[in-house]
């Protein structure tokens, strides 16, 4: 199986919009998109387990081990764009034993990213809890769309104290905000280094872009994993799309 995840705090909606869902690359292999904890029509939860800080990204990897496991799927290919990238690697550091490939897409890195990501995803979330309580919250328009998707959204925000909520978000981006001087936002050479499944590293935005997703990350996390080749850095979608059909179909069977 192919598991796919987007960009963004996207559900699995953007990952069926992505240009690898896009081709036909992946015509022929079971896919597997779904919304990520606290994304989409996904329930929301900021609890963490044990004396832990809450960290959403290392509890989307929990999830998904979990998914994987009461699916009874193999090891599958990982293939994520952006924060899906992100995620699916953080993965493979904590559950090697389930993947068989990756492919990384577009990764984020630098001092801009470490600065305007946490911002985005969770800092701004955070403040509006701290200022105007879970009712600000609610009426940002992306928890506005989420609780349409998913009813039960608003009930458990609203059950949340504002302070809980809004630490969350700043342990959660506080991972982010601290690997400014890694190779990705979110991914320690020490951790890059100990991937063992073989990985391709893709970078298809035009250069310098938004200074975020840049040809220089894909390149230092591609020299960081042992098991990856030089990055492909690449805006024609022929050259890509095939380089990762190639890819897929060699480390499929």
């Amino acid at each position: 199986p192919v598991v796919l995840l987007g960009g963004g705090s996207s559900g699995r909606d953007e990952a069926c919009r992505c240009y690898g869902a896009e081709s036909e690359l992946l015509r022929e292999h079971t896919v597997l998109i779904f919304d990520r904890r606290n994304t989409g029509a996904s329930d929301v939860s900021y609890t963490s387990q044990g004396n832990t800080p809450f960290c959403e990204i290392t509890a989307q990897a929990c999830d998904l081990a979990e998914l994987l496991a009461h699916l009874q799927l193999p090891p599958a290919i990982l293939l994520g764009h952006s924060s899906g990238a992100r995620l699916l690697c953080r993965f493979a550091f904590a559950y090697p034993a389930r993947v068989r490939a990756l492919v990384l897409c577009i990764l984020t890195g630098g001092k801009k990213a470490a600065k305007e990501i946490p911002r985005q995803y969770y800092l701004k979330y955070a403040g509006l809890a701290e200022r105007g309580g879970m009712e600000a919250v609610l009426s940002h328009p992306y928890f506005a769309e989420r609780g349409r998707l998913n009813g039960r959204v608003a009930r458990t925000l609203r059950g949340m104290e504002p302070a809980v909520f809004a630490s969350a978000c700043r342990s959660s981006a506080h991972l982010l905000q601290v690997s400014k001087y890694e190779p990705a936002l979110g991914l320690p050479h020490t951790a890059l280094a100990s991937l063992s499944a073989p990985t391709l590293v893709l970078s298809y935005l035009p250069s310098p872009g938004d200074g975020m997703h840049t040809a220089e990350v894909a390149r230092a996390v591609a020299a960081a994993i042992p098991t990856a080749g030089e990055a492909l850095v690449s805006q024609d979608p022929t050259e890509w799309h095939s380089a990762v059909a190639c890819f897929i179909a060699e480390h499929s069977t």
